[in-house]
């Protein structure tokens, strides 16, 4: 072997070792790839750009109207919630977001709302209750992602610290213990939570009383995650801008790999912009797959369809949210109080807790 080969060996070498280096870190994908078995996605399926400019999009979720939501800018306290409808029309439904994260529509097209602080639910009529709140005997630091069930109980989890709580229909809240819980999965009809705490994992769960049994570990590392109709679970992974595909055993199947752009004067998340946070079925017979994470919101068209809890109405169009957009500066009445865990609350149209004499309170810090 001549030393002009051995030498250009080595540095094909190293090129190989510094592109996997690259990659774990997370830099940033050089374009939208789709790497998926054909019975799930057409060879020519491609990832498109729903919105783009933004730094950063969390918790996308879609009411019976088709229409997208989601959080951008979740870790500030000034970001905003986004609608988009079938038809590309886009407007803003809060703003500020107060630190909005994980976004999850009931059976009754009522949007429930992850905050940094607390947990807020959308009525249909444009009035805010406020379902859970930092208080003296309830610890929020930092609510991430929420999970509801047919009967409109759900978990949610606190990032930092580490807590998994379960409110029932009734508003009565019980707490596990979990490393650093993040994204939550519930499947009620199989009596399963899937759960992001260190690794992915499996948990058994009491549908009625809310208690967590036996967890095994599923998959890897994971932000947000979802499943199809088929049981197959698509989970986000931080740090590298992919949706890792799985089956039911945790068998992993493909991925899609989302590739951001730099936005002047935005402020990216860590990793290089490489980073997908959650996603979530819509579109046409939900087989839509919306992704959020650094850059905006993308989306990729898919051969099996989003799974749908029990009792999701097909079909039957709610009533239409009031009040929306609601934006800083547009004030309507207040009417009536809301129950939260700390007390009763009159809100703002910036979702923002008041006292009865009309002061901005806010939510504990």
């Amino acid at each position: 072997m001549s030393q002009n080969t051995c030498n250009s060996d080595i540095i094909k070498a190293m090129r190989i070792v510094w592109t996997v280096s690259v990659f774990a870190v997370g830099t940033a994908w050089p374009q939208h790839t789709v790497s998926l078995p054909v019975n799930f996605a057409a060879p020519d399926a491609r990832v498109e750009a729903v919105l783009e400019g933004l730094a950063f999009s969390e918790g996308p979720a879609v009411d019976l109207a088709g229409n997208l939501y989601f959080s951008e800018d979740p870790d500030v306290m000034t970001g905003r919630i986004w609608k988009i409808t079938p038809q590309g029309e886009k407007s803003v439904v809060k703003e500020p977001g107060r630190g909005s994260k994980g976004l999850e529509f009931d059976n009754l097209g009522r949007l429930n709302i992850a905050m940094k602080d607390s947990v807020l639910r959308l009525e249909t009529d444009g009035k805010v209750t406020v379902l859970a709140a930092k208080s003296p005997s309830l610890d929020l630091r930092h609510i991430n992602d929420l999970s509801i069930g047919s009967t409109g109980a759900m978990f949610f989890t606190n990032l930092e610290g580490n807590t998994v709580f379960f409110r029932s229909p009734e508003g009565v809240i019980k707490t596990k213990q979990f490393s650093s819980p993040n994204g939550v999965e519930w499947i009620e009809e199989k009596g399963i939570l899937y759960l992001s705490a260190g690794s992915l994992q499996k948990c058994q769960v009491n549908n009625a009383t809310g208690e967590i049994g036996a967890c095994a570990s599923f998959a890897g590392a994971t932000d947000g995650l979802t499943t199809d109709v088929e049981g197959n679970v698509y989970r986000a992974s931080w740090g590298d801008g992919r949706i890792f595909v799985h089956d039911s055993t945790g068998k992993q199947l493909g991925y899609i790999a989302i590739a951001s752009k730099e936005v002047s004067g935005k402020s990216f998340s860590p990793g290089n912009r490489a980073n997908a946070s959650n996603c979530h079925f819509g579109g046409p017979n939900r087989k839509t797959l919306f992704i959020t994470g650094d850059g905006g919101c993308y989306k990729v068209e898919l051969k099996v369809a989003g799974r749908l809890r029990p009792g999701f109405p097909i079909g039957v169009r709610l009533p239409r949210m009031a009040g929306s957009p609601i934006r800083t500066g547009m004030r309507r009445g207040r009417s009536g109080g809301v129950l939260g865990t700390s007390g009763i609350y009159f809100l703002d149209t910036r979702f923002n807790p008041v006292t009865a004499n009309g002061a901005v309170r806010g939510l504990p810090e």
